[in-house]
C-alpha cells in the first residue's frame, strides 16, 4: 500500500478516535488536540515504512510483523490499566498505537501479507 493511503488511514484513526472519545466523555473537542491527533496519526501511520523502507518487495520484517501488531494490542490494553497515566496520556498512546497498527492491518490485506516475526 502506498504512503499516502497509510497517512490517510492513520490521520482518520487519530482524528476520528479523538472525536469519538470526546463524544463518549460528553466533552467538547479542542482544536489543538484535534489537529495533534490528526497529524500524529498521519505521521505514525507511516512509521513502519520509515523503520523498514520499501526498497524491495520483501522489506517487511520485525516492524511489519504480526507479533508487533499483537504487542501493540496488548500494550494498548496495559496502558488503560495503568493508574499512573492521565486520561489524556492514555488517549494519546492509544491513538498513536492504533495508527501504527492500522499500517500493519492495511499491509496484511495485500498479497504479501505480514510475516509472523521476520
Amino acid at each position: 500500500m502506498d504512503s499516502g493511503k497509510h497517512m490517510a488511514i492513520g490521520a482518520l484513526l487519530g482524528f476520528g478516535g479523538y472525536l469519538l472519545y470526546k463524544f463518549i466523555k460528553e466533552e467538547s473537542p479542542n482544536l489543538i488536540e484535534a489537529l495533534l491527533s490528526l497529524t500524529g496519526g498521519a505521521i505514525v501511520g507511516l512509521l513502519p515504512d520509515l523503520l523498514e523502507p520499501a526498497r524491495n518487495p520483501n522489506h517487511r520484517s520485525l516492524f511489519h510483523s504480526s507479533v508487533i501488531l499483537a504487542l501493540i494490542a496488548y500494550g494498548n490494553y496495559r496502558v488503560w490499566q495503568n493508574g499512573n497515566l492521565s486520561e489524556n496520556q492514555k488517549l494519546a498512546l492509544s491513538l498513536l498505537s492504533s495508527a501504527y497498527g492500522s499500517h500493519l492491518i492495511a499491509d496484511s490485506t495485500t498479497t504479501k501479507g505480514l510475516p509472523l516475526l521476520f
